[in-house]
């Protein structure tokens, strides 16, 4: 009886109400344990991240390995000139070039000596200028150095020397310490510019001043004027760079629904459970839970009586048929007539009872 008027009182108020509200439990990772699966919501959720770039730099493809890169996203670089030619990529674009080299008379880094076939000793070399300074250089022989001009080496091999300091070939004075009168030397200079080794004569570009054992050679400078450039084949490449990276994916550190403009991490999904904990609810005739009081306006809906710690949905408290929203003032005038005629009924039987029992005192009185 106490369900009866109950759910009577709970179809009233869904009646004058526009939603049934759902009252639910907090959300949690455990399944519910006793709950109905139809009062059981669950709610997939992920982590969400941006990607950010790191390490961005331009590479050519054969240096990209297991790089990130962007094909669209590229830039050119150019060299600057080389003397030797450059190693071939798919996409390296090479540029051969005829340079013309000129020498001017402080270019020389050094000077070379070419031995061989030659019947002579030497015994110890110098560098100085025309003035008699000193110039320090260091030289592939170290012991024609020393300054021992009595113990003489014999030149099987050339004599490569390196200056220490800038030079000037028009000031510049070599002198080789024989052990007999020579003629005839050859001589040649390491060019700053080219690197290369240009070997010339003697005849041509220096003047062999000998006397004794002593023989020194002073540079040629109206022959050296003459002959101070040519034509050198230079190269530069040009190689196609793509934009290389690395991404870090930065996380939200929190399981969301909706990830919005973030991306979503489907390896990080969980599922998270709720459940309803309204004691009565509202179902449509296919078993569906009805929150809105308008739905029932066309379709039959009836209210059921749950039980939160068993597993099954109990006590079907009544059925209303469809209804219009006319009916609600009918509705509600049905159940207050019914909670009057009630309340009448059970008063009209006190009073009769409490007749009764007046009547019985007053007969035991007469009595």
């Amino acid at each position: 009886m106490k369900k009866v008027f109950l759910g009577i009182f709970v179809l009233a108020q869904i009646c004058n109400v526009k939603a049934f509200e759902l009252e639910y439990s907090d959300w949690s990772l455990d399944y519910p344990k006793g709950i109905n699966e139809v009062l059981i919501e669950e709610e997939d959720r992920y982590l969400c991240y941006l990607e950010k770039y790191e390490n961005v730099e331009y590479l050519k493809k054969e240096d990209i390995n297991d790089k990130l890169y962007d094909e669209n996203d590229f830039t050119y670089f150019e060299s600057d000139e080389l003397n030797d030619k450059p190693n071939e990529y798919s996409e390296r674009e090479i540029i051969e070039l005829n340079k013309e080299i000129t020498y001017t008379s402080t270019d020389a880094s050094g000077f070379v000596f070419v031995g061989g076939g030659m019947d002579v000793l030497v015994s110890e070399i110098e560098v100085s200028n025309t003035s008699g300074e000193k110039i320090d250089f260091t030289i592939n022989k170290e012991y024609l150095t020393d300054g021992v001009t009595d113990l003489y080496y014999s030149l099987n091999d050339d004599i490569i020397a390196s200056f220490n300091q800038k030079v000037d070939l028009n000031d510049l004075l070599i002198t080789f310490h024989f052990n007999k009168n020579v003629r005839g030397l050859y001589i040649g200079t390491l060019n700053t510019i080219t690197s290369d080794n240009i070997i010339v004569t003697t005849n041509d570009y220096a003047i062999d001043l000998c006397q004794g054992p002593t023989c020194k050679l002073v540079f040629n400078k109206i022959a050296f004027r003459n002959y101070n450039s040519y034509l050198k084949k230079v190269y530069k490449y040009k190689d196609k760079l793509y934009k290389t990276y690395d991404i870090v994916k930065e996380y939200n550190n929190e399981y969301v629904k909706d990830c919005n403009d973030m991306i979503i991490d489907e390896d990080s999904k969980k599922t998270y459970y709720r459940y309803i904990t309204n004691e009565y609810l509202v179902f449509d005739i296919y078993g569906n839970i009805v929150t809105d009081n308008n739905y029932c306006v066309k379709s039959s809906c009836f209210i059921k009586y749950v039980k939160n710690d068993k597993k099954d949905v109990v006590d079907t408290i009544t059925n209303p048929q469809t209804y219009d929203p006319l009916y609600d003032s009918i509705v509600i005038f049905v159940v207050s007539a019914i909670v009057l005629t009630y309340f009448i009924v059970e008063r009209r039987r006190l009073i009769k009872k409490s007749s009764n029992v007046e009547s019985i005192l007053k007969d035991k009185k007469v009595l």
